[in-house]
């Protein structure tokens, strides 16, 4: 949120939420895992792929450029 609220300091940016959120997943991620994932894939073996129909990737990569182009 302060990254948001730095980014437009003309707006007033609240939480809605009374305590910050909290993702088990993702707390479970370290850097070890993070660095395994990275290497399997420069030497050409994905980990937890995962297969969607055309349509489905097609909209996704879209929504992935357009996070990268931001």
């Amino acid at each position: 949120m302060r990254r948001l609220q730095a980014r437009h300091p003309e707006q007033e940016i609240v939480s809605l939420a009374d305590v910050p959120p909290f993702c088990r997943t993702m707390s479970q991620i370290t850097l070890d895992n993070l660095a395994d994932t990275l290497e399997a894939l420069v030497e050409g073996r994905p980990v937890h792929e995962v297969m969607v129909d055309a349509g489905t990737a097609h909209r996704a990569r879209l929504a992935l450029e357009r996070m990268l182009a931001v």
